[in-house]
């Protein structure tokens, strides 16, 4: 009675995993990892003494969000106010433009998040154009 019992609960556990999903891995690199086919990622630069991070475009809900680090290298206060944004497809076809804002004023070493939201598919983005408006 006890190896019976002992059988179902080892069953029962095995079968839960299964159903769960629980231990699944990635068939490519045997990594577990979150996998998500509505993002991209677009390089960064640095402009000015601004650098900024690769961007990271997420769309859902018909919205792509854009995601940027920028942070002053410089060793003085940047006064600024926009940073312009330009995307190109891999073959380099304009997708859009849009302006993006951290604030009026960057401090030396400080690094502000550039957020902009656009109401168009934008993962098939693969080059960047910044310009800095003072």
């Amino acid at each position: 009675m006890r190896n019976k019992t002992l059988i179902i609960l080892i069953l029962l556990c095995s079968m839960s995993l299964i159903i769960s999903g629980c231990g699944k891995k990635d068939n490519k690199n045997g990594k577990n990892e979150d996998l998500t086919p509505n993002s991209t990622i677009v390089s960064g630069q640095v402009i000015d003494g601004l650098k900024i991070s690769p961007l990271s475009i997420v769309y859902e809900n018909d919205i792509s969000r854009i995601v940027a680090n920028v942070t002053n290298t410089n060793d003085k206060e940047y006064i600024l106010r926009t940073i312009n944004i330009k995307l190109f497809d891999e073959k380099g076809q304009f997708l859009v433009e849009t302006p993006g804002y951290i604030g009026t004023q960057i401090k030396p070493n400080e690094t502000k998040q550039l957020i902009i939201d656009v109401t168009k598919d934008l993962r098939g983005a693969k080059t960047v154009e910044y310009k800095i408006e003072k």
